[in-house]
């Protein structure tokens, strides 16, 4: 229901109102104790709402779809209640869509008795977040509103920090870091830098198609920005693909972790589900689609329609697709070729990757075997990590390494001639080539992941292609050299006590992957018996290179005489 506040003296949580026409905030005087009704249409609504509020209304709303969440429901209050913006001004709106179990709904309504800033609404079942989130945003009061999954958390300073950049820009969404519990980061591309007013286009935005952001309310209430109901599929990506047709300005938040996804291996996240590839590709092109029915400019649309593109090959059912037994390829390729054939015309071939570029192809000819051998070709890609040099330079250790990738069976070569390099693969019908091009030159990057909190930092770095020898049987290789300086950070702050896993980011053929730093005992001995320090105020904090069980370069960060998240690493 829209926009509500209780009256002087009664708690939030005990707030429900119904929104007349008027378009105006009054007192409802119908009722035992006073409320205020406020309709959400009409020019200025928020600010009429914000005057007559209790200190002026929360900054944000913080909505959050609940079905049967069990305990995981746990971490994810003590998170919001935890926010350095002050529970004033962060209003909580969960919204139980039909849970069962006979305990949620009970124990969110005593949270919300424990809580003056907290809502609590129930709905029939619907059977996907759409509908909740959609009942949630209704009811939102705040200026900004963030959207936040049952089992998720936030990290303490994420939504000060996100409320403030977006003040600062007058951003209608703000992308903050997110950090993956479970699975590797997300949306690396992000991961770069603060972007205060970012570019749709240039700077990348939109291959975060997930809705763990940070909203203007009155942008999408303007716009009639609403999720898809009911059980569907991809209702973020299409909610985006509205936010992405009506011109936002975006803010990328990449210096503070700001949202931690936890991704989950007993079947309980949503997206876990098995589905229908016919039912599951008809969304994946109306979230494209519906971009274009909002108008949007046409290089947002087709830098939506590429990252779509790129992304569609990660969908669980025809990732691996060579792995799957013959009769579901069948049926995930044919479902594949339909979906390639309405969505995507051969002009975005151009921005694609070249192993994209012949799976998009071979899809588009209904060649089966010529497209599960693009797939075999891509899976025997094997990458190799050297590592030349690793020492410290005062307080900063400095890496040096080489990364080479080949075909383990030479499923796939890579043809040098004088003006362009050529990928070729053997397929069942002959050869199938195409040339490599900008989206295929290799790069790479080395990276600092938590082991405790899932946190992940870029470090400054650069890399440079090394072209293979003849007859070395390497497609593509790099050389990377990198400074991790953990008193200081890099794009973020310093690294926090614990133990820090090194990865290796490489792009080869325009795959990307993550690789851990391997660490030879004997070379590397005298730099492992190292150890740097730096006084911080009264403490002083150290750092020494060290390995993991599997033989992997880890960075442990202490603060000796307090207890450390790295102890027993």
């Amino acid at each position: 229901m829209p926009g509500c506040a209780a009256g002087p003296g009664e708690r939030w949580s005990s707030c429900c109102a119904t929104a007349d026409r008027a378009g105006v905030l009054r007192p409802d005087r119908s009722r035992a104790s006073t409320w205020w009704v406020v309709d959400v249409g009409g020019a200025g609504w928020w600010e009429r709402v914000r005057g007559g509020l209790p200190w002026g209304g929360p900054r944000v709303s913080v909505v959050v779809p609940v079905f049967e969440p069990g305990s995981n429901i746990v971490p994810l209050l003590a998170s919001l209640d935890a926010q350095s913006l002050g529970r004033r001004a962060v209003e909580l709106v969960f919204v139980d869509d039909g849970s069962r179990d006979g305990e949620t709904l009970g124990w969110l309504r005593a949270r919300a008795a424990e809580r003056s800033n907290m809502v609590v609404v129930s709905i029939p079942g619907s059977g996907w977040p759409g509908r909740p989130r959609n009942v949630g945003l209704e009811r939102a009061r705040g200026e900004y509103v963030f959207f936040s999954d049952q089992d998720d958390e936030l990290f303490p300073e994420a939504l000060e920090r996100m409320v403030a950049m977006a003040d600062r820009n007058g951003s209608d969404v703000v992308a903050g870091k997110v950090v993956r519990v479970g699975g590797g980061t997300p949306y690396w591309g992000l991961a770069g830098g603060d972007v205060e007013r970012a570019d749709l286009v240039g700077d990348g935005v939109m291959q975060s198609r997930t809705v763990h952001k940070l909203f203007r309310r009155s942008f999408l209430v303007e716009h009639g920005i609403r999720f898809l109901e009911g059980r569907v599929r991809l209702e973020d990506h299409h909610f985006m693909g509205q936010v992405f047709g009506c011109s936002p300005v975006v803010s990328v938040l990449a210096s503070s972790p700001c949202y931690r996804w936890v991704r989950r291996r007993d079947g309980t996240n949503n997206s876990s589900k098995a589905v229908d590839p016919d039912w599951y590709w008809g969304y994946y092109t109306a979230a494209l689609d519906v971009a274009d029915e909002r108008g949007a400019d046409p290089h947002v649309s087709r830098e939506l329609r590429r990252e779509g593109a790129q992304q569609c090959f990660s969908r669980t059912f025809i990732n691996r697709f060579e792995r799957r037994p013959p009769a579901t390829r069948h049926t995930y390729f044919a479902s594949t070729v339909a979906f390639v054939r309405r969505t995507f015309g051969e002009e975005v071939d151009r921005d694609l990757s070249v192993l994209r570029r012949l799976r998009f192809q071979t899809l588009r000819a209904e060649d089966e075997p010529a497209f599960l051998a693009v797939c075999q070709a891509l899976s025997s890609l094997e990458r190799h990590v050297d590592v030349e040099e690793v020492g410290w330079s005062g307080t900063a250790l400095d890496v040096r390494l080489q990364v080479q990738v080949r075909s383990d069976d030479d499923r796939i070569t890579v043809a040098q001639e004088p003006d362009r390099a050529t990928a070729v693969i053997a397929a069942p019908s002959g050869v199938i080539s195409a040339a490599l091009g900008q989206h295929d030159a290799p790069w790479g990057s080395l990276s600092v992941r938590s082991v405790q909190s899932g946190i992940e930092w870029p470090v400054e770095c650069r890399s440079v292609a090394v072209q293979p020898g003849a007859g070395d049987g390497w497609l593509q290789s790099i050389r990377i050299e990198a400074r991790v300086q953990p008193f200081v950070g890099f794009v973020g702050p310093a690294l926090e006590p614990g133990t820090w896993r090194l990865q290796v980011r490489s792009s080869f053929l325009g795959e990307p992957a993550v690789q851990a730093v391997p660490l030879d005992p004997d070379v590397h001995a005298e730099v492992l018996a190292q150890r740097v320090e730096e006084r911080d105020g009264a403490d002083v904090v150290r750092a020494r290179l060290t390995r993991s069980s599997a033989s992997s370069a880890m960075l442990r960060v202490r603060r000796p005489g307090r207890a450390s998240a790295s102890d027993g690493q």
